[in-house]
């Protein structure tokens, strides 16, 4: 009963947010009710079919706000539900719902690809046909999402690191040269991209590069991810989980790359759900190891909640205080 109650409260709160909670929900109130008669010719089609939907049927924002996160986190809870222990599955929900909270509300179109994303990559690990029909069915998966945002074409070869396997001190060393794409800047040298109708040339670098980034926040994500690192090599989860433990190591190999390179940040929100399905499983596995695993397990905590935490306070979000739409329904003030 719980592991449906939590995410359909959780989809509730993301649909229900007054006009004050996120950045970018004032633009996506706006974007329905401008586009909801004769629709948008750039955003993808499956988002738009949804915004003409629900707006000729007569309904306000809110029915559509809670399908667009029910396509976000329903995919996210169906995929762990038989994949994870009580004890790992009460740590996931808890980090999901905390950690993501203000992507959903400010990213609404691309987290409704990530969780698309995600139960793909259940799927993919679990299903047992044919190898052929089991790849042409991702491509066909990863279609469908992209008629919610486009960038999942980005992702599409992901599976393929079900097949990649390494050796710890490589793990070790291709984070350690991570940090290069920090000290040097290469943006410039990497061609514009465009998908469709979508040009991803801004995001680049340039103007979007570093203009909010933190040496105090870099170097406290950093220390999480180390831990992180270290967690998944000595709790052997690499071998154990190839695909998801590799999935979320790109995640940590992105963090740095996405420093200078605005589109891998925007790139590295489709990792950050496996990231945390691996972080549930190294937390909830931390008890079952010697004093030092154990004390790094905690340590990681520790910073997480910690960087959750200023996440929900940051004024750069936008998340607090926390308003039903029926309780702040000026979303037009909010606009820039």
């Amino acid at each position: 009963i719980f592991r449906v109650i939590i995410p359909v409260i959780y989809i509730l709160l993301i649909g229900f947010r007054g006009a004050n909670v996120g950045v970018d929900t004032p633009v996506y109130f706006e974007h329905y009710y401008t586009f909801g008669q004769w629709g948008c010719d750039f955003v993808e089609v499956g988002f738009d079919w949804l915004n003409q939907f629900f707006y000729h049927h007569g309904y306000s924002q809110a029915p559509f706000f809670i399908v667009c996160a029910a396509f976000s986190v329903i995919p996210v809870a169906i995929s762990v539900n038989q994949m994870l222990t009580r004890h790992e599955y009460s740590i996931f929900m808890l980090l999901f719902c905390t950690m993501t909270f203000g992507s959903m509300c400010n990213g609404m179109r691309q987290n409704m690809a990530c969780g698309l994303v995600f139960y793909l990559v259940f799927w993919f690990e679990r299903t047992s046909i044919k190898t052929f029909y089991k790849i042409c069915l991702w491509f066909l998966g990863i279609l469908f999402a992209s008629l919610f945002h486009v960038s999942v074409f980005l992702v599409l070869p992901i599976f393929l690191l079900r097949y990649c396997k390494i050796s710890n001190k490589t793990y070790v060393v291709l984070y350690v040269l991570s940090f290069l794409f920090v000290i040097f800047n290469i943006s410039s040298y990497l061609p514009d991209i465009q998908l469709g109708h979508r040009d991803y040339g801004r995001y680049l670098g340039s103007e979007l590069a570093n203009k909010s980034a933190s040496l105090l926040g870099f170097f406290i994500t950093t220390i999480r991810n180390l831990l992180f690192l270290s967690l998944l090599i000595k709790n052997n989860l690499f071998p154990r989980y190839p695909l998801f433990a590799n999935l979320a190591f790109v995640m940590l190999i992105f963090t740095n790359l996405g420093y200078n390179i605005p589109i891998i940040g925007r790139v590295n929100m489709y990792f950050v759900f496996f990231y945390i399905y691996m972080l549930s499983i190294v937390l909830g596995e931390g008890k079952r190891h010697n004093m030092r695993v154990y004390t790094s397990s905690h340590v990681l905590i520790v910073i997480v909640i910690v960087l959750t935490v200023y996440g929900f306070i940051s004024p750069s979000n936008k998340l607090m205080p926390y308003n039903f739409y029926w309780e702040n329904s000026s979303y037009t003030n909010y606009l820039q």
